[in-house]
């Protein structure tokens, strides 16, 4: 698993999530709801981030759907933003394009209080697959 910060804004409240890179192997287990459960603890319990974003390419549905359960809400799509992508990067039907549309989310830190610590709680509390045995 790896994760990183895309950008932090010029105000220093707001950043840009980066990723959180998961083998194959844990899709659909507990690595990923714990991952951004810390993540998101750290930034708005600690840092006191007052806005968390969270983007993706529009084809990857598995990223916006986790996005969603973790209760990241949907801003809208953007464009052609997604920078120059190398032609081996390029899915079926984007042999065309120079770049991909982005999927834009976000989470403040009103909504981590309402309920989003909540819900990233109850996931990290079910059981954990054992991942020894994947």
């Amino acid at each position: 698993m790896g994760c990183s910060r895309s950008e932090t804004l010029a105000d220093g409240l707001n950043i840009l999530f980066g990723c959180i890179n998961i083998h194959p192997t844990y899709f659909r287990t507990h690595v990923n709801s714990h991952a951004m459960y810390l993540v998101l603890r750290f930034l708005f319990d600690e840092i006191k981030l007052v806005r968390v974003q969270y983007d993706a390419v529009t084809f990857n549905e598995r990223s916006i759907k986790a996005a969603l359960r973790f209760g990241f809400r949907e801003e809208g799509v953007c464009r052609n933003l997604n920078g120059f992508v190398p032609e081996h990067k390029k899915r079926p039907g984007e042999r065309d394009r120079r770049s991909q549309d982005l999927w834009l989310s976000s989470m403040t830190d009103m909504e981590w209080e309402k309920d989003g610590r909540e819900r990233l709680e109850g996931m990290v509390a079910r059981v954990s697959v054992d991942t020894t045995v994947l």
